[in-house]
């Protein structure tokens, strides 16, 4: 099964954290992106979509070498399937999304 972009930021945060909840929930790092999203939550009045929040955060990652961004080999990361700004898990209408494994080849 696999996990939305508000549920991998959660993981994410709780690895960046040292596997603590305690201290994701209590993260002082409001320059990161992501960190409104750090409870797997989306707060009121947070208009900006969450996987170009993810995208903002593997940018800053990499730092900010956009490029990097697509070549990342973190792919144990729990934000690696949502670094380019899409959500491979969603299906659009009339479009089929791209198997990951092709993207990888590639």
């Amino acid at each position: 099964m696999s996990k939305g972009p508000l549920g991998s930021i959660k993981q994410y945060c709780y690895w960046c954290c040292g596997d603590s909840h305690e201290e994701a929930t209590l993260c002082p790092a409001i320059e990161c992106p992501i960190h409104p999203l750090r409870k797997g939550k989306k707060p009121a009045g947070f208009s900006k979509s969450v996987v170009k929040t993810i995208r903002e955060r593997c940018i800053d990652c990499s730092g900010f070498e956009v490029a990097e961004v697509r070549n990342c080999k973190h792919t144990d990361c729990q934000l690696y399937p949502f670094r380019m700004g899409g959500n491979p898990n969603r299906k659009v209408k009339g479009h089929t999304t791209p198997n990951l494994e092709e993207e990888l080849k590639k």
